[in-house]
């Protein structure tokens, strides 16, 4: 499904819902998926949240897709998270 480069209402609402779980969310013209889909989908998560306790992003080249991979973040207790966590709450 080609389109003008925007972000997808679907996205642009679950970064609103989930705006404690998603820091960054972004569109990239970078030709992925060949003619078909020259657009990705990214997504940076807050600290505290990951895909498998390593990964702190989405990058996926299709909304179905990126869907997948979100049903999969869960809370992160990795090193860095922590730190972040901890760091964010001294500023506070």
């Amino acid at each position: 499904m080609a389109h003008n480069g925007k972000m997808p209402a679907s996205l642009a609402r679950l970064a609103d819902v989930h705006l404690d779980k998603i820091q960054f969310l972004e569109i990239e013209y970078n030709e992925w998926d060949g003619a078909r889909n020259p657009w990705s989908y990214w997504a940076w998560l807050r600290p505290g949240w990951s895909l498998d306790g390593e990964r702190h992003c989405i990058h996926e080249p299709t909304v179905k897709k990126f869907m997948i991979m979100w049903r999969q973040v869960r809370p992160c207790e990795c090193e860095q998270c922590v730190e972040a966590i901890l760091e964010g709450e001294a500023k506070a």
